[in-house]
């Protein structure tokens, strides 16, 4: 009879038959459960092979994924972690063929096939930058980033080649990301950029871009940009620099006229910088020009917003030899937060004053000021970073530091918010800063963090 139902496609017969067959004739049983898989009606299979105590077993796995069943797929790996290459790798491929590429990379993690999620995160970027979707490109090599950290920090391999790698991909992230703006300033002559945010944008990528060349990114548009807005802000100088700089490129034809004018009447202004515009360094108060990405003096790297780009008034410090992270953490959550700072508020003129009198340092300056002050002065002519210990560590106010906890081998980076007043932030996924309000604006907007896309549970609930 079976025969006759499985030659005539009876499918419903053949269940029903199933269902009135003893457990114990599993040679039967496991006939129909074949023959209904063989039929397409995988849904009456799994009944079948139910029946006969193979729910949990490979067999059912792969009957699963035939029939696409990934839900109850997913289920029996929870239960059972080993299936786990036998579900997401073709769950991945089933993903690739429905173009959900960025699902499609992550369950070949899971499935133990990194090299193929490279593979796929490579043509997603790749295809970013052909259509010209540049966040997305900065948000795909952020991923490839982040799989080259994870390479190192799972599996051990603490590769120079490998961790140089992450960083590249990171600062590929980060320019795309940045150029989407350029981009849109571009081509769209209605995008809501502000003057300040345009100027900011276009002197971090054209220090990025320096001496690197990147697929879609033109070097052409980040000076057209700059140029523009520093004669807007009045920041001749450097306009004239920058037109300097252009007219050894190669100048889009729509764009000539703007580079022959502007660079004949930025000769009738004066050779100098707005000064609001001049980049102050927040740890030798020193000015600098508006498009160094560090301080001159003490050579201090400047930190960005990255959603404004403007320089956050943040000091990196490092933690004294013998002094471990989780030492670190539990003594920055212990400080006294009663201790006199060296910001000593005027309430009549709302101003912050600082106190450079060495005899009363201990009564007027907090350690951490008193090394800012003294260490800044570089007598090597390069970068020297603040050393903290113990009580230093006590001192500070906890709600003025910000930790960067990255995975190992990497190491944790400890920053000092040197203005209470103005708030910063930074994403725990990607480590990027940003002026608090500015975050919590994008976050509550978009869902996640506008850098790497990561929900963000502090503020998203």
């Amino acid at each position: 009879s079976i025969d006759i139902m499985v030659h005539n496609c009876w499918t419903q017969m053949l269940l029903e038959l199933g269902r009135r067959t003893d457990k114990a004739e599993e040679t039967i049983l496991n006939r129909i459960g074949d023959e209904l898989r063989k039929l397409g009606d995988t849904e009456s299979a799994v009944e079948i092979y139910a029946k006969m105590g193979k729910d949990m077993g490979p067999d059912m796995v792969a009957l699963h994924v035939e029939a696409h069943n990934w839900d109850q797929a997913f289920i029996l790996v929870e239960k059972n972690p080993i299936f786990a290459p036998l579900v997401y790798l073709p769950y991945a491929e089933w993903l690739a063929e429905n173009d959900n590429f960025v699902e499609a990379q992550k369950a070949f993690l899971k499935g133990g096939k990194p090299e193929r999620a490279f593979q796929v995160l490579k043509i997603l970027t790749e295809n970013a930058v052909d259509e010209q979707r540049f966040q997305d490109a900065g948000y795909y090599y952020w991923l490839l980033s982040r799989q080259y950290l994870n390479i190192v920090s799972n599996e051990g391999d603490k590769s120079t080649e490998i961790i140089n790698q992450f960083y590249l991909y990171d600062k590929y992230a980060a320019i795309y990301y940045a150029y989407n703006a350029i981009h849109r300033y571009m081509e769209d002559p209605f995008m809501s950029y502000q003057p300040e945010t345009l100027f900011n944008i276009s002197r971090f990528l054209m220090n990025e871009t320096k001496n690197i060349h990147l697929k879609g990114i033109s070097k052409f548009a980040i000076l057209y940009s700059l140029s523009k807005q520093a004669l807007n802000m009045r920041a001749f100088k450097l306009a004239r620099q920058i037109l300097t700089i252009i007219q050894k490129l190669r100048i889009p034809t729509k764009y000539q006229d703007y580079v022959d004018l502007a660079s004949l009447s930025i000769r009738a202004k004066p050779f100098h910088d707005n000064e609001d515009l001049l980049s102050m360094c927040y740890r030798c108060l020193t000015y600098n020009s508006p498009v160094v990405q560090a301080c001159v003096t003490c050579h201090h790297k400047f930190i960005f917003s990255f959603i404004k780009f403007e320089i956050l008034p943040l000091i990196e410090f490092q933690l004294e030899d013998g002094i471990s992270d989780l030492d670190a953490l539990k003594l920055i959550h212990s400080s006294n937060h009663e201790k006199k700072s060296i910001e000593n508020q005027d309430p009549s003129q709302n101003v912050n004053t600082l106190i450079l009198d060495e005899e009363s340092q201990d009564q007027s300056i907090d350690p951490f000021t008193y090394k800012l002050i003294n260490e800044g002065k570089n007598e090597e002519n390069t970068y020297q970073p603040i050393i903290v210990n113990k009580t230093t560590l006590q001192s500070m106010n906890t709600n003025s530091i910000i930790v960067c906890k990255w995975p190992k081998p990497l190491s944790y980076k400890y920053y000092r918010n040197l203005l209470p007043g103005f708030l910063v932030t930074n994403c725990e996924k990607c480590f990027k800063m940003f002026h608090s309000d500015e975050y919590e604006v994008e976050v509550l907007r978009q869902g996640y963090c506008p850098f790497c896309r990561t929900m963000d549970r502090r503020i998203v609930k």
